[in-house]
């Protein structure tokens, strides 16, 4: 009898907390608009996440584009000049057009990086008089 009641499943009458209490009548609605809640946050982060991606995507494909594009002008424009009135002196030409583009870019490139230091410069020097401020003041 004792091995018959333990290999039995349990009675199907329900728990007395059951009947007695409304809670159990509010919990699942409060676990559902939980659970609707959670789906919708999820729902828009994969949005998010999709969009962004996508947005990635087309900005890769653009630049590459641009460099296909870059690439085919150059080589256009070195046959161009290639075939030019002068025939040998254009390759010369050609030659130190690139070299002066090079040099120009590197002129460039070393007016941005003191541009970015001069700033980086200018805001800790405005930081510190803006503590030094309130060190005196307080």
């Amino acid at each position: 009898s004792h091995l018959l009641s333990l290999l039995l499943p349990p009675p199907l009458s329900p728990p007395l907390s059951l009947s007695l209490s409304p809670l159990p009548c509010s919990l699942p609605l409060s676990q559902y608009a939980l659970y609707q809640k959670m789906t919708q946050a999820a729902i828009l982060i994969q949005s998010k996440f999709r969009s962004y991606y996508e947005q990635k995507r087309f900005q890769q494909s653009r630049r590459a584009a641009v460099l296909i594009q870059q690439y085919y002008r150059s080589y256009k424009e070195y046959e161009r000049l290639k075939q030019g009135p002068r025939g040998g002196a254009g390759s010369a030409r050609i030659k130190g057009s690139f070299l002066t583009k090079k040099q120009a870019a590197r002129k460039i490139m070393r007016f941005l990086r003191r541009c970015r230091h001069r700033i980086k410069e200018l805001k800790q020097s405005k930081e510190l008089e803006r503590l030094q401020k309130r060190g005196l003041t307080t």
